[in-house]
């Protein structure tokens, strides 16, 4: 069985074990193929995750299914909370596929084609956060990232680092039209509140400025930021 493994396995290896080689992929294949599926499934805005046990063949996390569990994803979830939600259900997994492979006659079920998705590997500048895009993306795209990798947004020569755990989707009650502009701040929250391309604003507390300049987070907002500017976005 084999889980977490970052390189292609190849035929003669597949073929060694005289029942089956089998892999355990967290999500629910085959949606979310990859080497991110915890990251994707919350960036994606989806409801619901879970892992799957699979027959390996020589392609990335194509193999016929043969176990699966869900899970839901709770509305403030990162990807640290639905990795661990996924853990525990996969040691569950194990005990039963394990059992039923001893006791009973698995029948393969062959992935559906038509419904698949794959991601591969981050890229450097999918970290940098695009206040075009609707709040409720925003929050997810920045919520799917953690633990792995921070993200960012820049503000003027610097950039904030928001806390996944600290994010609150509010309704626009102000008469700005431009996504990226700064509605409100609070150095005492160490918080920014941007508006988004859908007209919702995040509020973002517990920003930390990027590198050394993270000891002066709230010196800087108070006064470096400046309400009703907009933010240089990608």
């Amino acid at each position: 069985m084999v889980g977490t493994w970052g390189e292609k396995i190849k035929k003669p290896i597949i073929n060694l074990p005289k029942i089956a080689t089998i892999n355990v992929h967290p999500s629910l294949l085959p949606k979310y193929r990859g080497p991110n599926p915890y990251l994707e499934a919350i960036r994606h805005m989806e409801k619901r995750s879970g892992i799957t046990f699979h027959l390996m063949d020589e392609s990335f996390d194509t193999g016929a299914i043969l176990l699966q569990k869900e899970v839901k994803i709770e509305p403030n979830d990162t990807g640290a909370e639905l990795r661990r939600k996924i853990t525990f259900l996969a040691r569950e997994g194990i005990c039963e596929l394990l059992k039923e492979l001893n006791e009973e006659i698995i029948i393969p079920v062959n992935q559906d084609e038509s419904k698949s998705s794959y991601f591969s590997q981050i890229k450097s500048d999918e970290v940098m956060l695009d206040f075009s895009k609707s709040a409720e993306e925003v929050s997810a795209h920045i919520r799917g990232f953690h633990p792995w990798a921070k993200c960012f947004f820049p503000y003027n020569n610097h950039f904030f680092i928001p806390n996944p755990y600290k994010l609150e989707i509010l309704e626009n009650d102000k008469e700005l039209t431009n996504n990226g502009s700064v509605v409100d701040k609070s150095h005492k929250e160490k918080s920014v509140t941007v508006l988004c391309g859908d007209g919702k604003l995040l509020k973002m507390d517990g920003l930390e400025l990027y590198g050394i300049l993270g000891l002066l987070t709230k010196l800087y907002i108070k006064y470096r930021v400046k309400k009703f500017n907009n933010l240089t976005v990608p």
